[in-house]
């Protein structure tokens, strides 16, 4: 697991409580190719997709 792996696992365990909308759809737009399916379905849930 690499350092950007370990920080959104450790996002994903806080919910991204802090990440602004914007912040979270350029996540889903530039990292998916580190975010896990679950993380992926969190953020979605919380940007109500």
């Amino acid at each position: 697991m690499n350092a950007s792996e370990t920080y959104y696992k450790q996002e994903e365990g806080k919910k991204f409580k802090d990440w602004t909308k914007g912040g979270l759809e350029f996540l889903l737009q530039s990292r998916t190719d580190i975010l896990t399916m679950s993380q992926i379905a969190l953020i979605e849930k919380k940007l109500a997709i």
